[in-house]
């Protein structure tokens, strides 16, 4: 009755709102700034002046006169490494390059040919343009000052578009660039820190946080009424004990997408005997770092060589998570779908007929978060299918009744990408 699915694969990737900022030195910073024209150093300034942890510094364009005339860009690697060093020395944390910029385009229909019997090529006599657009683009490059590496994650790139002539859609495409950066430029994320008492030092708010030691990220923390009596710190992370002097950057709910692929081996019941049969399932989930709702769809195939027959499980599924202890969420889920069954009838000229029921999938798992980049998942339930008993297609009155109501147990082992 036991119907086991094996690992073969399995991975998941993870997102929140500021996944990947790095700690700064202190949760107010301070940034020199250089835009490469006055429309851009209007735009940038409308972002970065209205983020309470940025204190603006008036950046020296001469600093990199030599080496943009040497390489034609201030974006080259020897004008921003001087440009670094320079912001190092006014005590600078971050140096930020923003330029914005209008492309137009076009193509051209020829809608007449001169033809000329002595030429390679006919000559176009009459067209029109087509496609006419432009692209205005907003970017800003922010720079680790100390090593002048650029951080990704502080980083910004966005583009708009407008259709027509370029005297009507570039200043259409450049108004709407300018909407657009600051609806959806984000502030650098709040970031405090444990003093010396294991308490959280600095203006924190309830939220997730990712938790910094010497500058490597070590896992996710929740925390509830800072800065009261009540205060918390909840790691969710298995084994991760937040420590004075560790550095915690706010990030967004964080939210996991899993991809499994499972070898199968179980049982299913053919003219009311059991046999033994294998196959292959494919899964996908969504759920969250501190439970809740969480969902998923699945397919899983079982066949049988003995009789020549199999089954598909396509199978929605839905459930709801609790995190019982750091690193471990304990969920109930529940599949309901559709299930298709084939059998080859070799008296008929190998006829292949098919026929379809309904099922359901209860299950409870546990998905652990052991480290940041291994995980362990496993869930028991019961697949139960009605009985595939009308057939259809060729073959069908040699067709044999069929179920499936077995035991799973899967067990998951993957990397967090």
């Amino acid at each position: 009755m036991r119907f086991l699915l094996i690992l073969l694969c399995a991975c998941r990737v993870s997102w929140s709102t500021w996944q990947g900022a790095p700690p700064r030195s202190a949760n107010n910073v301070t940034m020199t700034l250089y835009a490469v024209d006055e429309s851009s150093m209007t735009m940038v300034r409308s972002v970065l002046q209205r983020d309470p942890h940025i204190t603006l510094v008036e950046f020296d364009p001469t600093v990199i006169e030599k080496q943009k005339t040497d390489c034609g860009s201030a974006s080259c690697p020897a004008a921003v490494a001087a440009a670094c060093s320079w912001s190092a020395l006014q005590g600078a944390e971050y140096y930020a390059l923003a330029a914005v910029g209008a492309s137009f385009t076009s193509g051209y229909e020829c809608t007449q040919y001169k033809g000329d019997l002595f030429a390679k090529h006919d000559e176009c006599v009459a067209g029109h343009v087509t496609n006419e657009q432009t692209t205005a683009s907003y970017t800003l490059d922010v720079y680790e000052v100390k090593t002048c590496e650029k951080v990704p994650a502080l980083s910004q790139k966005m583009t708009a578009h407008a259709q027509g002539p370029e005297e009507q859609s570039k200043p259409a495409a450049l108004a709407s660039l300018g909407a657009q950066v600051p609806a959806k430029s984000e502030g650098l994320p709040d970031q405090i820190a444990i003093d010396a008492n294991g308490r959280i030092a600095g203006d924190a708010r309830d939220g997730y946080y990712a938790l910094f030691r010497d500058g490597h990220y070590r896992g996710y923390v929740r925390a509830r009424d800072p800065g009261t009596p009540a205060e918390s710190l909840r790691p969710m992370y298995c084994c991760l004990s937040p420590q004075p002097g560790d550095a915690l950057v706010a990030r967004g709910r964080r939210k996991f997408l899993d991809l499994a692929v499972d070898g199968v081996i179980g049982q299913l019941t053919f003219d009311g005997e059991r046999k033994i049969a294998g196959g292959i399932g494919a899964h996908v989930r969504h759920y969250a770092l501190d439970g809740g709702l969480q969902y998923g769809f699945g397919v899983d195939y079982l066949g049988s060589v003995a009789t020549k027959s199999n089954i598909f499980l396509f199978t929605p599924e839905v459930g709801w998570g609790i995190p019982i202890a750091p690193g471990f969420v304990v969920s109930a889920n529940l599949g309901v779908g559709f299930a298709r069954a084939n059998q080859v009838i070799e008296s008929m000229n190998d006829a292949v007929p098919w026929s379809l029921t309904g099922h359901v999938v209860p299950s409870a798992r546990v998905q652990t978060f052991l480290t940041t980049w291994f995980y362990l998942t496993g869930d028991v339930g019961f697949a139960f299918t009605g009985t595939f008993d009308s057939w259809e297609s060729d073959g069908a009155p040699a067709a044999r009744p069929m179920t499936m109501r077995s035991p799973i147990v899967r067990l998951y082992a993957g990397f967090d990408i």
